[in-house]
């Protein structure tokens, strides 16, 4: 067996060099799809697929949740998609609502995209199209697919960004975790190389990797590239949300731990015990550190906001310190007394950390009997089992160094500090997923008979959003002439929305097809006319459930 510092063996540096290749490569070439947050677009005027006698003064998005105003980017377009000027979007006395004054429109389709960040830091995105007047032409779906490109940022930068979360938990650990293990020491701070080197690494690494994440994330707000993080205009944008600052307040604070770690190098030169000033500094910017996490995230759409936060804080300061400390146990040359302080602070940090996790967990599933309906939540189940795991090499470390002293750890601190790092990198990708279950498309098909007309129709995904439409009419007694037209119609009765008009085209012999896009989900009512012969029309409808 090797004491913590000693020499390893080669098999167990292979070990953890496969960790952090494995974290990396989960970061890096996981899909970077598009985040359905928790900021979800309850209506609109005009709503979507809206026919209005009159053109609308302005365009009017209510979320179901307070949104930033100061990012919120409203866009208009023509039928030929061109970008028409409208006002600056404002959210007045209800930070639900994104209001912005809409140009004198004539009569056509017209297409409004829509961006905004929730309040838990999420970027979403929307389009949708109305028309003003009954003579527009206009393929509307084709139009709100032309217009809608551009609107996030490239997935490489949100691949990027995840990648800067992870290196700002790795750094932040080494700082905090190793700043716990040297105030285990009490009466020095003297230091060994390897946990020299570690500090430095924690303070490049934590400052590093916030500044990238701010960076980063100020571009996804605008939907900009890697060009963009390096502006000073897009910071300031980024500054007018909560989560840009408490990304911005994060850097300083690293940095903050960064300069306490350099003057702890300082003091270990010559050997002295550390000042109480350095251990309340310590202490504070940790704890200051862990709560950006909570208010720059998930934490902040649970109420009482203030609980939740404390409580994520907690669940974050202790991985911090737990992890960082096992990295600097596995790299350092602490002396049996430390190891065994550390070792009781660890006992009194997990079970916190396990509470405040399940916690967390339980508050934000939407639904625990479905909890692998959302990417958030599969990651959220690989996690909680490498959890099982590190809690395990836990508790035999704790044993070894119980029955046969700190000299006998060597191995299972390395597996414990390599497990805790990959539990890092899953936290670092549970930031950026949603905790809700996505709304599951429910494909409609249904036969419809009235006066002998049977229309056989389709509509698909039969989902919110764009959906297409197709009716196969066979005419009464199964005649070989077709019939004359088919027109369509949708309507909401809940929102007492007005009739949305499908817009069919003929594709053959009594076979037709058509684009609609659903604002809402509900119980929609489909209505079809069927021009059986010129001047002799059918009437059918069928209730068409949208989730």
């Amino acid at each position: 067996m090797t004491r913590p510092g000693g020499r390893r063996p080669r098999r167990l540096h292979s070990l953890a060099a496969a960790t952090l290749v494995a974290v990396l490569a989960v970061v890096l070439l996981a899909p970077a799809r598009p985040v359905a947050a928790h900021a979800d677009l309850e209506s609109s005027t005009p709503a979507a697929s809206d026919v209005l006698e009159q053109p609308p003064s302005a365009l009017v998005l209510d979320f179901d949740e307070p949104v930033e105003a100061a990012t919120a980017d409203l866009a208009l377009y023509d039928s030929s998609g061109a970008p028409l000027p409208v006002g600056e979007p404002s959210t007045g006395g209800d930070a639900t609502v994104v209001t912005a004054a809409a140009p004198p429109l004539g009569e056509g389709t017209f297409a409004v995209v829509w961006r905004v960040t929730s309040e838990d830091g999420h970027v979403v995105d929307g389009a949708f199209s109305f028309q003003v007047g009954t003579a527009s032409a206009t393929d509307a779906a084709a139009l709100v697919e032309q217009v809608r490109g551009g609107v996030q940022s490239p997935p490489v930068v949100r691949r990027v960004l995840g990648l800067a979360r992870l290196v700002t938990y790795l750094g932040l650990g080494l700082l905090i975790g190793g700043g716990v293990l040297v105030a285990a020491r009490r009466r020095t701070c003297a230091l060994g190389e390897g946990t020299r080197t570690l500090f430095v690494l924690g303070g490049a690494s934590g400052v590093g990797g916030a500044t990238a994440t701010f960076a980063l994330y100020a571009a996804t707000v605008v939907a900009g590239g890697f060009g963009d993080a390096a502006r000073p205009s897009v910071w300031e944008t980024a500054l007018d949300t909560r989560p840009g600052r408490m990304l911005a307040i994060r850097i300083a604070l690293a940095a903050v731990l960064a300069v306490l770690a350099v003057l702890l190098l300082r003091l270990a030169r010559r050997d002295r015990a550390l000042p109480s000033w350095w251990h309340g500094g310590a202490i504070a910017a940790a704890v200051a550190v862990s709560l950006t996490y909570p208010y720059a995230g998930h934490a902040t759409t649970l109420r009482p906001a203030a609980l939740w936060a404390v409580v994520a804080g907690v669940h974050t300061a202790g991985v911090l310190a737990w992890t960082g400390g096992l990295v600097h146990l596995v790299a350092g040359r602490p002396d049996d007394a430390a190891v065994r302080r550390f070792s009781r602070l660890a006992t009194v940090a997990v079970p916190a950390i396990v509470v405040t996790g399940v916690a967390e967990a339980l508050a934000l599933a939407d639904d625990l009997d479905d909890v692998t309906a959302t990417s958030w939540g599969r990651v959220l189940l690989v996690k909680t089992s490498v959890v099982i795991v590190l809690l395990t090499l836990a508790a035999a470390t704790r044993w070894l160094l119980q029955h046969q002293g700190a000299a006998s750890i060597g191995r299972t601190v390395l597996a414990e500090a390599a497990t805790g790092v990959l539990v890092l990198g899953l936290a670092a990708g549970l930031v950026a997923l949603p905790p809700e279950a996505p709304e599951e498309a429910e494909l409609f098909t249904a036969a419809l008979t009235q006066a002998g007309v049977i229309a056989d129709v389709t509509l698909t995904p039969g989902r919110v959003g764009a959906n297409q439409v197709h009716v196969v009419v066979t005419p009464p007694g199964g005649a070989l002439q077709p019939v004359a037209g088919v027109t369509g119609r949708m309507r909401l009765p809940s929102r007492d929305l007005p009739d949305a008009p499908i817009s069919l085209a003929p594709e053959g012999a009594d076979h037709w097809s058509g684009d609609i896009t659903l604002p809402f989900s509900g119980d929609w009512t489909m209505e079809l006319v069927v021009e059986v012969t010129p001047g002799a029309t059918v009437l059918l409808s069928a209730t068409v459930p949208v989730p």
